[in-house]
């Protein structure tokens, strides 16, 4: 793994120009220190030539040796330099100096597709939007394939897997006959929270405020000032408060009957979070989540131009069973899982993303980063390759011995705390249910952290030793799959993140071993 030397401005240029107009061209220009690399260029250009396959009709190729990258016009006058991207040649050339097929063909296919930017970004502790948002087109599909036969869904994921990623970047891009808006529902703590952040979310939205009853969307809220804005939402949230239902009813009547021209559909984020905190925070407890459940199940029913997307973690029907609240009333939802990246895409998207920042990288180096990660997490990746990224610039080259020690000295060292903070926040909010539930759900992490494996039964006794009972045993060992990446099969629990493992290994661990008697 290497920087790209900058200063180096001869090299060899890959040009797709379209039949019809020149001026609809992308290419790839691989800078060349001398001969020796020859070779290297020479399999790499055939390697594109056969990639090309699907482009062949539109695109003539084109290849041109370039003196002066900063006069590369005086080769190829019409290059559009927006499509353009250079790459070390030796990321193409496997170990066995073999063209990777692969890394051509998602290489046209971002510049063919015209991708702006091409490369994907690090974004770490924000969500990726745009092209930064990589590889969820067959979960998109698949999610308007349900809603344009009237599904509504229920979406859940475990945390950092990029679901509110994913459904932030439906609103900003979505299908022509459709309009989006996405609600966050995390904060809530009640039926009035639930019906004010619908509501907010609504009049904060270009595309949806027209929608709001009459006597709303003829103010034009969202085009005054922002202190005019919030003035009226504080305004509303007192209307709210004094009979949420009336009000809400009201709002999907007038959602439902407006939207003509496009369906509506109110991504609701974070339910999981809402029927939690409501659960801690209302007198009325079950009761309270039982009604809104209920209520809104039958204002579902009643909408036909106005679809949902309701999101939260893997467990939230477990979660619900085991506090006596009938999970059937989430039942006329579609349930769709978010899954991980395969194991290709997740090299893909490594090899894009380093390309991006400037470095070149070989596949045997992005399987070595695989394999020190586990499971390729987005949020965890996305630590791991910035750590990769500084250093690498620091260094200037990396080997794979150098990516094992930034594993654990950069991501997983003392400086890492940053990036694990919210691993004690939730388990500070299973305190919310029962005090002892924290202890024991650390019991059974530390336990599963010394082992590969442990079974059910003898997580069971952990629990019951630690809480005086089994009660919600089940229901915390769903928390703990989406909160920890716990693996439940074959009535056996395991880590299911190496990264998280090993960061509990070192940081917790320890600690929760010196305090024992």
């Amino acid at each position: 793994m290497k920087l790209r030397k900058e200063t180096i401005q001869t090299g060899h240029l890959l040009a797709f120009i379209s039949k019809q107009d020149a001026t609809d061209n992308f290419s790839i220009f691989f800078p060349v220190r001398g001969l020796e690399q020859f070779d290297s260029l020479l399999k790499i250009t055939r390697g594109f030539e056969l990639c090309s396959d699907k482009y062949r009709e539109r695109y003539d190729f084109v290849e041109y040796s370039i003196a002066d990258f900063g006069r590369i016009e005086e080769s190829f006058q019409n290059v559009d330099r927006k499509r353009l991207v250079v790459f070390d040649p030796s990321g193409f050339l496997d170990s066995d100096f073999e063209f990777v097929e692969r890394f051509g063909r998602i290489v046209l296919e971002r510049l063919s597709g015209q991708f702006d930017p091409i490369f994907p970004n690090i974004v770490t502790g924000a969500n990726a939007t745009g092209s930064d948002f990589y590889d969820r087109r067959q979960t998109i599909e698949k999610i308007f394939q349900l809603l344009d036969e009237g599904e509504n869904i229920l979406f859940r994921a475990p945390r950092r897997y990029g679901k509110s990623s994913l459904l932030k970047h439906i609103e900003k891009y979505p299908p022509g006959n459709w309009h989006v808006c996405y609600i966050d529902l995390e904060g809530g703590k009640s039926c009035e929270d639930f019906v004010e952040q619908i509501f907010k979310g609504l009049l904060l939205n270009p595309s949806c405020s027209y929608c709001l009853p009459d006597e709303i969307s003829v103010q034009k809220i969202g085009e005054k000032p922002e202190m005019e804005k919030m003035d009226f939402i504080r305004q509303e949230r007192s209307k709210i408060r004094k009979n949420w239902k009336a009000y809400a009813e009201n709002l999907f009547k007038s959602v439902n009957t407006k939207a003509v021209d496009k369906k509506i559909l109110l991504v609701l984020d974070e339910v999981s979070f809402l029927i939690e905190d409501m659960m801690v925070h209302s007198e009325g407890n079950k009761q309270e989540v039982r009604e809104l459940l209920l209520w809104f199940r039958e204002i579902r029913k009643e909408m036909d131009r106005v679809q949902l997307i309701l999101t939260g973690s893997e467990h939230l029907p477990t979660f619900l069973q085991g506090f006596g609240i009938d999970e059937g009333l989430l039942s006329d939802l579609k349930p769709m899982s978010l899954e991980l990246f395969d194991p290709q895409t997740a090299v893909d998207f490594i090899f894009l993303t380093l390309a991006g920042q400037k470095i070149g990288v070989v596949q045997d180096e992005i399987n070595h980063m695989l394999s020190l990660i586990g499971k390729p997490i987005p949020y965890f990746l996305q630590l791991f390759l910035d750590a990769v990224c500084r250093v690498c610039r620091e260094r200037q080259n990396l080997t794979c011995d150098d990516l094992t020690e930034i594993y654990y000295q950069n991501l997983l060292g003392a400086d890492s705390k940053r990036y694990f903070e919210s691993i004690q926040r939730q388990l500070d909010r299973y305190r919310r249910f029962d005090v002892k539930n924290s202890a024991a759900a650390s019991r059974i992490l530390n336990e599963l952290a010394n082992n590969e494996i442990r079974s059910l039964e003898q997580l069971q006794v952990l629990w019951q030793v630690e809480t005086g009972s089994v009660e919600r045993f089940d229901v915390m060992m769903g928390i703990l799959q989406d909160d920890f990446y716990i693996r439940i099969k074959d009535g056996t629990a395991s880590f299911d993140s190496k990264l998280l493992k090993d960061w509990w290994n070192r940081h917790v661990l320890p600690s929760a071993k010196s305090s024992e008697p």
